[in-house]
């Protein structure tokens, strides 16, 4: 079972949201194609010689949440404990028993929260709407949208979209909104693991 990272507000959010919400992430394409054209069936990017990208997380398969993590004295029964991530605390420290552990390494077995990937799509980072800013978690005062013919409406898109283009450049400094990059759009819901997963 493969392992997908988020800020723990996202974590958070997507833990107290209700079961039947769908959500959003967007991760870069790596590395970015030269050649962007769509295969037959219209579903994922190809190279120019005609090599497809594939997508890390795959439609209908489950992940599991990793986030900060923590054990205790493996003489003490080996019972695991996991929590959210406090705060003032370095994510690069090092692991070792009884002490908090990098969400990087934290292994299916301890994890509580598992999504189940839904769609997956290919497009620019700057088509993002504003009806996908709130699917990313980005929460203002107001959520209200239109059928894109009123000039209010548009605004109101536009800021979802100004704080998610802040959000992303805050988390992906290498790699900054203005780039403009080709993405992989996941949606996905939170699920309960069962027997057979």
């Amino acid at each position: 079972m493969k392992g997908i990272l988020f800020k723990p507000w996202k974590i958070k959010a997507i833990a107290e949201s209700s079961p039947d919400m769908e959500w959003q992430t967007r991760r870069l394409i790596k590395p970015q194609p030269t050649h962007f054209h769509y295969n037959s069936d219209g579903q994922y990017p190809c190279t120019k010689e005609g090599e497809q990208f594939k997508p890390r997380y795959q439609v209908g398969e489950v992940c599991y949440i990793k986030e900060a993590w923590w054990t205790s004295d493996p003489t003490d029964g080996d019972i695991y404990y996991k929590v959210a991530w406090p705060e003032g605390l370095p994510v690069n420290m090092i692991a070792e028993n009884g002490e908090w552990r990098s969400p990087l390494f934290m292994p299916a077995w301890a994890a509580r929260y598992f999504i189940q990937i839904t769609a997956v799509r290919a497009e620019r980072l700057q088509e993002i709407t504003g009806e996908d800013c709130v699917s990313e978690g980005v929460v203002l005062p107001y959520r209200v949208f239109g059928d894109g013919d009123s000039d209010y409406y548009d605004g109101i898109g536009e800021s979802y979209v100004h704080h998610f283009s802040a959000l992303w450049d805050s988390i992906n400094p290498k790699n900054l909104w203005v780039n403009n990059d080709w993405v992989w759009v996941y949606t996905f819901k939170r699920v309960r693991l069962s027997d057979d997963h």
